[in-house]
């Protein structure tokens, strides 16, 4: 690793910084540090920071209490203009996944058609002057639609079942 120990940030693990290493630390598992070797000189008491890195005055934490207590609060730069919606302007929309979109139709117009091929024989009166010779004029069709029907319905409802479990991954990865 190139990075020197001279860029580390001695406020942080190491484990959380470029070229650190989960080694090198024991407070990132929660052991205490070894205690001094025999012979050696006690070093000198480290004074602790009795005053966080970043301190926000109270009128920009805005009441939080939390901000308040922890002194953490939220950093905008000064240039940034508000986010302020002017009245009567529309709410902002959800973002529709087109391909969800896509499945929905597809799912719902396989099952409506195979639903409709499954008793599609028995809605459509055939001719019976048609039904002469070897190849009759419109039976093909009702053979196959008959004979795929079930199959483009179990097809329909798979997509649909795909749709709502893509649906509920969506749900957990926003509200997680």
């Amino acid at each position: 690793m190139s990075a020197s120990r001279s860029q580390f940030d001695q406020r942080y693990d190491t484990i959380y910084q470029r070229g650190g290493d989960a080694a090198e630390t024991a407070r990132s598992v929660g052991l205490t540090a070894p205690g001094p070797a025999a012979g050696a000189t006690p070093a000198a008491p480290v004074a602790e920071q009795s005053q966080p890195a970043f301190r926000a005055p109270a009128a920009e934490l805005g009441g939080d209490s939390m901000a308040q207590s922890t002194g953490i609060a939220e950093v905008i730069p000064p240039d940034a203009a508000p986010q302020v919606r002017p009245e009567g302007a529309p709410a902002a929309r959800r973002k529709i996944n087109p391909y969800l979109v896509a499945l929905w139709v597809l799912g719902l117009g396989l099952t409506a058609f195979g639903a409709w091929g499954s008793v599609a024989p028995y809605l459509v009166e055939m001719d019976p002057q048609g039904m002469q010779g070897f190849m009759p004029n419109g039976f093909p069709w009702f053979i196959m639609i008959s004979t795929l029907a079930p199959n483009v319905v179990f097809a329909g409802l798979v997509i649909i079942a795909g749709a709502l479990t893509l649906h509920a991954v969506g749900w957990i990865r926003r509200h997680g």
